[in-house]
């Protein structure tokens, strides 16, 4: 083991091509960081994200990433409601290919907060959400959330970062 770590540590042949091979690997971070978007309430929905901080293939149009090749990927999600969003809402985020209800699909409930933010009694309430997938190029990969309430609640920040790592 401690071979290995030497190999992977040191500037050697090794690391050289991993570090190629990585850099090579489709990669998309994409995020919303406006207050903009009130999802159609007991409905999914494919969150707005208006900002791409990296995205190798440029192929983010649209809400949503086009797979550029056919592979395994890490995808990763957080979701946050404004903070006056009241106690008691169930919301969850996805990420995949349909805005559907799976096991991949990760579902909270806010809570109250008992220190309270800018003088209420509600909180701040975010979900993060993580899965492996396999992905076909063409693919359309988006974030989507369900907010459990009759009244439109607001989103107030998102990110779905995508690597393919197989």
């Amino acid at each position: 083991m401690a071979d290995l770590l030497t190999l992977l540590n040191n500037d050697t042949p090794l690391r050289r091509a991993a570090a190629r091979t990585l850099a090579t690997l489709p990669r998309l971070v994409a995020s919303k960081v406006s207050n903009d978007q009130q999802p159609t309430p007991q409905q999914f929905t494919t969150v707005g994200l208006n900002s791409v901080m990296l995205d190798t293939s440029a192929s983010f149009a649209s809400n949503m990433w086009t797979v550029p090749e056919t592979g395994t990927y890490e995808l990763n999600g957080k979701l946050r409601l404004s903070d006056n969003t009241p106690a008691g809402i169930s919301f969850g985020i996805g990420m995949g290919i349909n805005n559907v209800d799976d096991a991949a699909f990760y579902w909270a409930t806010t809570t109250a907060s008992t220190f309270g933010f800018a003088g209420n009694s509600v909180g701040r309430h975010m979900v993060f959400n993580s899965r492996i997938m396999q992905l076909t190029q063409g693919d359309l990969l988006r974030l989507y959330a369900f907010i459990d309430d009759t009244t439109a609640r607001t989103i107030q920040a998102a990110e779905l970062n995508a690597v393919r790592i197989a």
